[in-house]
């Protein structure tokens, strides 16, 4: 399914889905977990993981931890489709509920940028599990995103 357009948000350079594609390539911990990132549009990401192994707990859930971190990973990424090119994104805070447990052949997690702004966005994530075409929602997000000056140090 694709990533609707969000209303009212307006990137500030053309070239945001290939800048985001590019920087979310160099994210090893994303790689490690198997996710990939699947739409861009402004203000909004959604990332795909492919159900396997290495990202389970001890129950046969994909890990609260993981689940997160995915989650976090998509909304930075929308509040940085809003960024001028000069800027990056940093974390400030998130809360995490977990709804149902994570058991899918595959999982999206997308990230949404609720209120943009010039040094903090607040952000809403989504976490479904996905069975039989069948989307399940089992965690969701709240985030603000702090826009700084690349590169961070």
């Amino acid at each position: 399914m694709p990533t609707p357009v969000p209303q009212g948000l307006v990137p500030k350079t053309t070239d945001f889905a290939d800048r985001i594609r590019a920087n979310f390539k160099t994210q090893s911990a994303m790689t490690t977990f198997g996710i990939e990132m699947l739409d861009v549009v402004a203000g909004h990401t959604r990332l795909e993981m492919l159900a396997n192994d290495r990202v389970l707990q001890q129950q046969g859930f994909v890990h609260g931890g993981v689940i997160a971190a995915a989650m976090d990973s998509a909304c930075g990424y929308a509040a940085l489709s809003l960024a001028a090119a000069d800027r990056e994104v940093l974390t400030i805070e998130y809360k995490v509920s977990f709804i149902a447990p994570a058991v899918g052949e595959r999982y999206e997690f997308e990230g949404q940028v609720i209120k943009p702004g010039r040094t903090i966005s607040f952000t809403e994530g989504t976490a479904f599990a996905i069975n039989g075409g069948v989307r399940k929602l089992v965690a969701t997000l709240n985030a603000s995103m702090a826009i700084v000056a690349a590169p961070y140090s």
